[in-house]
């Protein structure tokens, strides 16, 4: 198995395989980083963004884990947290104040790998626009910087 950085062939692969949710949440250019997670075909991917934290706290940014992806016949194997540890890398040299991801409850399996890296676990619950319901889970973060 080896990683690699998204490319335009990569992207129509992933969004072949996964559909049209992952083409929505891939990023890349200079804010934004995509890493898949590879073996005879894409396994697993992570994709985040930098951004502005809003005022007040506008003199700081963050990088926002927008997916975390590794099929059910991989999990448990390293791979979600080799796709974290490269994503914080990025992060780490975009010289960002966190990296923070939220994760539904419906994907309760994945809160040991969180905790494990050193992730703060803070309930919350957020109104979803698309589905017009609150949903219950779970903002991860890691603080890099002052």
């Amino acid at each position: 198995m080896i990683y690699k950085l998204l490319d335009d062939d990569l992207e129509i692969l992933l969004n072949e395989k996964y559909g049209d949710w992952a083409g929505k949440h891939l990023h890349k250019g200079t804010d934004g980083y995509t890493l898949i997670a590879y073996d005879e075909g894409p396994i697993g991917f992570v994709s985040v963004y930098k951004k502005q934290l809003p005022t007040p706290l506008d003199t700081v940014s963050e990088v926002f884990i927008d997916v975390l992806k590794v099929d059910d016949d991989h999990k448990r194997k390293g791979i979600g947290s080799r796709l974290i540890l490269e994503a914080e890398k990025w992060a780490k040299e975009k010289k960002v104040y966190q990296i923070r991801a939220w994760s539904s409850l419906d994907k309760v399996e994945v809160l040991p790998l969180w905790h494990h890296l050193g992730y703060t676990l803070n309930p919350a619950e957020i109104w979803v626009e698309w589905c017009k319901e609150v949903v219950r889970g779970v903002y991860v973060s890691k603080r890099f910087y002052e």
